[in-house]
């Protein structure tokens, strides 16, 4: 017996049978069967021609097609919660031919097990897990977001480019490292590059092949070192102050930091951010100590906005420390005029050499 069919219909098909009402049978098809009603099969039923099912086949077995299987409908459905679909003897499975191709759905995982080859573009509306390794052979990774994070849960360590150079970032856009940045190799930048913290150059030659290297732009930065730790050795340090002279107290304001004993001041440059206005006989600006030699650094005999004192006085160990401030002077900045500053800002800058003592061992 190949079948045991439980039906309510009209079955017609050429030298096959012809039966109408509720029957219990075995029946084998060798060429053609329509069912224009319900059949449900509890059987083996094995066709070797051509079967046409006009409505809703329902199958309690297993169904196996020796040949092609091809859906017309919209949709292949399953009632259980976990669904195989060619998961046995297949080791290559062919999915969407010339159609766009889903899988999945939003706002649930996804999961591939194994290798996935993409030929063309992959385009996924949630985040992307890759549980081994990951091969790209496009030209770009790209995303619709404004913020696109890549590895930023559990790696401890991510290594980027393998044989190939590596470009980070692109022209004309910042490029943010957020704590240590090792590089093994040469570095090249298109841009500037700012550091937050500390930088270790660990090369046999650093090279700078710009025209400008520009650095210490706050107070008290060592914009030089040379020593076996960034916390010993010989250093070139800046100090920079923007004061607001209609605030002073006196005919004198000194700058926030003193320079340290032993220190060599290299540089001295000062520049009026706005117009400063006196009276009396402070008619001019000059940088000095303070409570000590007022023109030490320079005199400035112009008020107006941008004017301006660079010098570089002689070179000399400090034997004491020396607190520098802008004084109102006098003409020719000799002496402390008599009337405070209405009104002014004056930005001023001392680069000095220093040596911090080598490490404790």
């Amino acid at each position: 017996m190949l079948a045991v069919v439980m039906l309510a219909i009209a079955v017609i098909g050429p030298d096959v049978l012809a039966q109408s009402g509720k029957q219990r049978f075995s029946w084998i098809v060798t060429k053609k069967l329509t069912v224009n009603n319900a059949l449900v099969m509890k059987g083996t039923t094995a066709t070797t021609g051509a079967a046409t099912f006009a409505s809703t086949v329902v199958v309690t077995g297993n169904v196996t097609a020796a040949a092609d299987l091809a859906v017309n409908g919209a949709d292949l459905t399953s009632d259980d919660l976990t669904f195989g679909l060619l998961d046995v003897t297949p080791t290559l499975i062919n999915l969407g031919g010339n159609a766009a191709l889903n899988i999945g759905k939003t706002a649930l995982a996804t999961t591939i097990l194994g290798t996935a080859n993409f030929d063309e573009a992959v385009t996924m509306d949630t985040s992307l897990a890759v549980a081994a390794s990951a091969g790209f052979n496009g030209a770009g990774v790209t995303s619709d977001d404004l913020t696109f994070a890549l590895f930023d849960i559990t790696p401890t360590l991510i290594n980027l480019g393998g044989n190939a150079a590596l470009n980070i970032g692109k022209t004309a856009l910042a490029t943010t490292v957020i704590g240590t940045f090792n590089v093994d190799e040469a570095a090249t930048l298109d841009s500037s590059l700012g550091v937050t913290g500390d930088t270790t150059l660990s090369g046999a030659t650093i090279m700078a092949s710009a025209n400008t290297m520009t650095v210490g732009a706050t107070t008290e930065t060592p914009v030089l070192r040379i020593g076996a730790t960034i916390t010993e050795g010989w250093e070139i340090r800046v100090l920079e102050d923007s004061l607001d002279l209609s605030t002073a107290s006196a005919t004198e304001m000194a700058m926030t930091t003193v320079i340290p004993t032993g220190a060599v001041i290299l540089s001295v440059q000062t520049n009026n951010d706005t117009a400063i206005t006196a009276g009396g006989t402070s008619v001019d600006v000059s940088v000095g100590v303070i409570s000590g030699d007022v023109d030490k650094y320079g005199t400035n005999t112009s008020l107006a906005q941008n004017a301006k004192i660079d010098t570089i006085p002689t070179h000399a160990v400090l034997s004491g420390t020396e607190q520098i401030g802008v004084h109102a002077t006098v003409t020719g900045g000799a002496s402390e005029g008599d009337t405070n500053w209405a009104t002014g800002t004056f930005r001023i800058r001392v680069t000095y050499m220093a040596l911090n003592s080598l490490d404790n061992i």
